[in-house]
């Protein structure tokens, strides 16, 4: 009997028809969860809200997206990815093509969310778009970890991939070759670092990821209707014991301003 519900409710969830209402709810799901709650959210948030995801690269970004689909209709805007082709030639001429078609991030509606890389000279957040930190209406998102570690994952990152990045680069020149690489992301210096930290709504900490995401959904006032996935992880804690106690005191030393804007 009990085997026979069980393939009965399999072969519904299977069937067109429940797919079709699956994607027609799912669709819409942001949307409704907003207008439900419209007004204790615009009390909170203001009116009209612009979210917008900055993905740094191996902060937990994989996962996140995940989360922000439960609570946002996303739109996504990460450039092409040099894997996906086998001439680089035609991967920068997509990426040529992805930096002139901008969206326009003043049509978000509040149940939406942008999710985008912004980390080429071209794309970054000010030249992509303008006037960003000047709106009020933009509620900035990201997510941070501990600069060495982010180094050493994207270093591990690079090698189980591929990546053209770390072909033939050593460990420790990798570490000490890139400095402040955060805060070339977020676009600040040692004289602006807190006043640019201060234009996002929510900066969200990688090693406390499941505390961050309550904290943020506090701020939404939005409850998380999904587990909290942990996708694409890089496995790089061998790296960390590879390298030498002064090469870890160097980067921490020439990275400063980066430990500086995540204790911000």
């Amino acid at each position: 009997m009990k085997q026979g519900i069980t393939n009965t409710i399999f072969k519904i969830r299977k069937s067109k028809l429940y797919q079709r209402l699956k994607y027609f709810y799912l669709s819409r799901k942001p949307f409704l969860r907003y207008f439900f709650n419209k007004s204790k959210r615009d009390n909170i948030l203001g009116e009209k809200p612009i979210f917008i995801y900055n993905h740094i690269p191996k902060c937990g970004g994989t996962s996140f997206n995940v989360i922000l689909n439960d609570f946002f209709s996303v739109i996504y805007d990460y450039p092409p990815h040099e894997l996906e082709f086998e001439y680089h030639f035609d991967f920068l001429e997509s990426l040529k093509v992805h930096e002139k078609e901008v969206p326009n991030y003043l049509a978000l509606k509040p149940f939406q969310a942008m999710s985008g890389h912004y980390f080429y000279n071209e794309i970054f957040l000010s030249s992509r778009f303008k006037g960003i930190y000047e709106c009020p209406r933009v509620k900035l998102i990201s997510f941070l970890r501990d600069p060495l570690t982010h180094r050493i994952s994207l270093y591990s990152f690079g090698i189980k991939k591929g990546h053209s990045y770390v072909k033939g680069v050593e460990l420790e020149d990798y570490i000490l070759e890139e400095k402040n690489y955060y805060s070339k992301l977020l676009e600040c210096d040692i004289n602006n670092y807190k006043e640019r930290l201060d234009n996002y709504f929510f900066i969200g900490i990688m090693e406390e990821f499941i505390r961050s995401i309550e904290l943020l959904s506090e701020k939404l006032q939005m409850k998380v209707n999904r587990s909290i996935p942990n996708i694409n992880r890089s496995n790089s804690e061998k790296y960390y014991g590879m390298l030498s106690e002064e090469i870890k005191q160097e980067f921490k030393s020439s990275n400063h301003l980066d430990y500086l804007s995540q204790l911000h």
